[in-house]
């Protein structure tokens, strides 16, 4: 058995069986169960709480996982602490780490009787149950029928929403509509899919806090033009299927090198400047150690942080901690926090983002011209609605009904 010393929900200090280990890499959290009666059958769970205090795989250190934003200390009755409802692996993680969940929550005493099928994601989280597809191989009927085909939904289909709809049934930042959701569903018909909010994105849709990759994918013009999760990424692994800049140029070649060239990134090659990825798909770090990239697959544009103070790849490069007196730079390791204390009104850590955004946008001037349609970017109007501008409705009507852009964009302004 494992324990863990730490503070109860009473705010006491007291030992904690550890019942479940959580996650593989890049970092393992661990888990307690509470309010397990002793009659509860051995196939169901209890309340779950994940502590706080995880296991960063890579570098091998334990570390306190902090909610995003909150330096104070959290008390035994915040939601936030590790025994409150924002750390339950029964509602906050299990329906995506594991396959066919049953929370079966009873409201009248306030207990779980979790149920799953397997601990992990299997084969059946992503194609579906296997029941009918197993009959079929009986039945010698070589694993197809004319009712039910194979008895799984058609990933493959030339249609790439089914497959791009069953992988974001938990790749996204969605709402439950409909609980018995099953691979090659309609994905809008059981989720509501999290829409450009001022706390999850920033408003050019660049991604901002957790939201699982779908929300920018369906910005990108990828995705418009009928690119799916596997022409990057192997089904069964995650793992991309190709190393550095090829990811990109498997599809974009060109016999002159347009794109993977200095002549397109400015940059000499094999630095990390020549990355298609570290352009078009920024990443930012999550709960510590955990790095994803933003799915939109868009053009950096320094001058709309110039105007609006949004992210831009060039300026996460070019950042020097140098602008900063040394006793701050310890406190601001990654480009996002730079932009957190920024919009928490940090005037030192504001002008050193603006010196290097202007930089950075007379440089894309230069080497890429002066686009004519430059100040028609949607987050124009969406950076007045946020501030509450009364002035933004007519941009927003026009944005609302403007095909040309993506559909979560429309909704937003909606």
């Amino acid at each position: 058995k494992y324990w863990i010393h730490t503070e109860g929900p009473d705010g006491e200090m007291a030992d904690f069986e550890i019942k479940y280990v959580f996650g593989f890499e890049p970092l393992q959290q661990y888990m307690v169960e509470f309010d397990r009666p002793a009659d509860m059958p051995p196939h169901e769970v209890a309340r779950l709480q994940v502590s706080r205090i995880a296991w960063d795989t890579l570098h091998k250190r334990w570390f306190y996982l902090p909610p995003p934003d909150v330096d104070e200390k959290l008390a035994p009755n915040d939601d936030l602490h590790w025994t409150g409802v924002a750390q339950r692996w029964n509602n906050m993680c299990a329906d995506c780490h594991s396959t066919n969940l049953k929370k079966n929550y009873d409201v009248a005493t306030k207990t779980y009787h979790t149920t799953y099928s397997e601990i992990d994601v299997s084969c059946e989280a992503c194609h579906g149950p296997g029941s009918t597809h197993v009959e079929l191989a009986r039945a010698k009927s070589l694993f197809w029928d004319r009712k039910v085909g194979y008895g799984l939904p058609h990933l493959k289909s030339p249609d790439s929403h089914v497959e791009i709809e069953t992988c974001v049934q938990c790749h996204s930042r969605r709402r439950l509509l409909h609980p018995e959701f099953q691979p090659g569903d309609d994905f809008y018909n059981n989720f509501a899919n999290e829409l450009l909010g001022q706390a999850t994105y920033y408003v050019d849709g660049q991604i901002q806090d957790e939201v699982y990759v779908h929300g920018s994918f369906i910005q990108s013009k990828m995705y418009h033009r009928g690119i799916r999760c596997t022409d990057c990424h192997d089904p069964h692994t995650a793992r991309l299927k190709h190393n550095g800049n090829q990811v990109c140029t498997s599809c974009h070649q060109h016999p002159a090198g347009k794109y993977d060239g200095p002549a397109h990134h400015h940059h000499k090659p094999e630095s990390t400047g020549a990355s298609c990825v570290e352009c078009h798909m920024p990443e930012t770090t999550y709960m510590e150690v955990d790095a994803r990239r933003d799915h939109s697959l868009r053009v950096p544009r320094p001058d709309l942080s110039v105007d609006l103070g949004t992210p831009n790849a060039c300026t996460r490069c070019h950042l020097e901690k140098a602008d900063l007196p040394e006793s701050r730079r310890a406190e601001l390791p990654l480009y996002q926090d730079w932009l957190r204390a920024a919009r928490d009104g940090d005037q030192q850590v504001q002008a050193a983002l603006d010196h290097v955004n202007r930089w950075a946008a007379e440089k894309s001037k230069e080497w890429y011209g002066e686009k004519r349609d430059a100040k028609d970017h949607f987050a124009y109007a969406l950076s007045a609605a946020r501030e509450g501008d009364r002035e933004s409705l007519p941009s927003l009507m026009r944005l609302a009904t403007d095909r040309r852009q993506a559909g979560i964009v429309r909704a937003t302004a909606a």
